[in-house]
C-alpha cells in the first residue's frame, strides 16, 4: 500500500515512521525524513533536555556555595 509522508509529500510504501515530535497528528514519514529530518530534531530535543538539568544543577550549587562563603 502507498502511503504519503506526512513530512515532505512523498509516496513511500511499508509501514513508515513516526514523525513526532515534528507532527503530533495523524500519519508517518518516509524513511529519509526520518533520517534526515526526525532523528536529528529528537536527539537536539534530547541534548536541550540534558543541557537544562546540567545548568539547574549548577544553579542549585552556586546558590548553595554562595550561601557557604557568606
Amino acid at each position: 500500500m502507498v502511503k504519503i509522508c506526512v513530512l515532505c509529500g512523498t509516496k513511500f510504501e511499508g509501514h513508515g515512521n513516526n514523525p513526532a515530535p515534528l507532527n503530533r497528528g495523524h500519519g508517518r514519514c518516509c524513511d529519509k525524513c526520518n533520517t534526515d529530518v526526525v532523528i536529528p530534531k529528537r536527539m537536539d530535543d534530547m541534548l536541550y533536555q540534558m543541557f537544562k538539568k546540567i545548568m539547574s544543577e549548577q544553579e542549585k550549587y552556586m546558590l548553595l556555595s554562595g550561601s557557604l562563603n557568606k
